[in-house]
């Protein structure tokens, strides 16, 4: 009888050491695409604030194109 629960014990032990490491290995991946999804977002964000700059630019050319712009005073 003794035997019996050692034995389930070490199982027991060995289940839910198995399901830690699977759960941190888990939370870490998850961490790791977080960390990509990121990255994207802030690359995209730089994108956006580039792409303003250049419509400001040629939105400041713009006014000097003939039936564009504003007309000269």
């Amino acid at each position: 009888m003794t035997a019996d629960l050692v034995v389930l014990d070490l199982a027991l032990n060995v289940i839910l050491k198995t399901l830690v490491i699977v759960i941190l290995i888990f939370l870490l991946l998850m961490l790791r695409n977080i960390d990509k999804t990121i990255r994207s977002l802030e690359h995209t964000a730089e994108s956006l604030e580039s792409t303003t700059e250049t419509v400001e630019d040629v939105a400041k050319l713009a006014r000097f194109l003939p039936f564009v712009g504003r007309r000269r005073k």
